[in-house]
């Protein structure tokens, strides 16, 4: 999960660039944050290749922003470039389409992502009153405000409910997208406990 404070006009520098590894047919990390207008690195780890396919989200639209073919063992750069009131930011290969990776953009280097027990820290964050978001692709996203004062510390928590999750049904699949299109099934979605991404 992405957790990113907005709004903050000053602070610290802010030197990110995201960066996505592909080894053993796995895009990862799984969640980033991202940088509208900025380079978006992919290291290829694999000796075979993938067609990396950045796309842009909002609602219910999809817009292709870039295809960066990667032969084995290769590393390359392309620019996000998010469209106008758009936020959220996916990458999946054109060749194995079950590869995916999720990212939101963010404006200041004060962002954290979650690690496996859903905590978090944002260090060094400049005294104010800010809006602070948390941002899953299953989940609805939610925001919260904090105050910060003078060399002060802030505690923020964000509850889920997993009665809201909404897991797309190719995450569902364990094998080929086709194989639900031509049985008479219908997928399960996981437990709560199977929903944990590295």
């Amino acid at each position: 999960m992405v957790v990113a404070v907005v709004g903050v006009k000053r602070g610290k520098p802010f030197n990110y660039t995201p960066e996505i590894t592909i080894e053993n047919c796995r895009m990862s990390p799984w969640v980033s944050p991202v940088r509208n207008g900025h380079p978006f690195r992919m290291v290829n780890k694999d000796p075979i290749a993938h067609d990396v396919q950045g796309y842009t989200l909002k609602d219910e639209y999809t817009f292709a922003m870039f295809n960066k073919p990667l032969t084995p063992e290769m590393t390359a750069s392309k620019t996000v470039r998010l469209r106008n009131g758009h936020y959220l930011f996916r990458t999946q290969c054109g060749v194995h389409d079950f590869m995916q990776s999720w990212g939101m953009a963010v404006g200041n280097p004060y962002f954290a992502v979650t690690g496996p027990d859903g905590r978090f820290t944002i260090p060094d964050l400049p005294p104010g009153e800010y809006d602070v978001l948390a941002w899953h692709p299953h989940v609805k996203v939610q925001a919260g405000q904090i105050k910060i004062g003078p060399n002060g510390k802030a505690e923020l928590n964000f509850a889920f409910d997993s009665e809201e999750i909404d897991i797309p049904l190719h995450d569902l699949q364990t094998q080929f997208r086709l194989d639900t299109a031509l049985q008479p099934r219908h997928l399960v979605p996981p437990s709560v406990e199977l929903q944990q991404y590295n």
